[in-house]
């Protein structure tokens, strides 16, 4: 005598209690599990997809910083070009300036101040 109903019927029996018949439904049960391994395929998936577009976009920003770093090399070599004594004299001939001679510097004695 097998029941091939999706029910099943289980008996509890407590001293002084009746016998409680519990009913156990295995539909439900693969409906909750079917909803639950749904939505931890829809988790992981968008998980997947969150990672890949940071992925992406953390790839452009390395892009962007070797092209900066490039461009600050190139600048930097310009800048010191520039900065050359060579460069430097070229350009003060252009504006006619003249190199200065002897600097004398104006010394103070030190016991000499101003009072009011």
């Amino acid at each position: 005598m097998t029941n091939t109903n999706t029910k099943k019927e289980f008996c509890e029996k407590s001293i002084g209690e009746r016998c409680r018949k519990i009913v156990f439904n295995f539909k439900n049960l693969n409906k909750f599990l079917f909803v639950v391994i749904v939505a931890a395929g829809v988790y992981y998936l968008t998980g997947i997809n969150d990672l890949t577009v940071k992925g992406f976009k953390l790839q452009e920003e390395k892009n962007k910083i070797n092209l900066l770093a490039e461009e600050n090399a190139v600048l930097g070599l310009k800048v010191t070009g520039l900065e050359s004594y060579n460069n430097l004299s070229e350009r003060a001939k252009e504006l006619k300036m003249v190199v200065a001679g002897e600097i004398d510097y104006i010394t103070v004695q030190s016991g000499i101040v101003a009072k009011k």
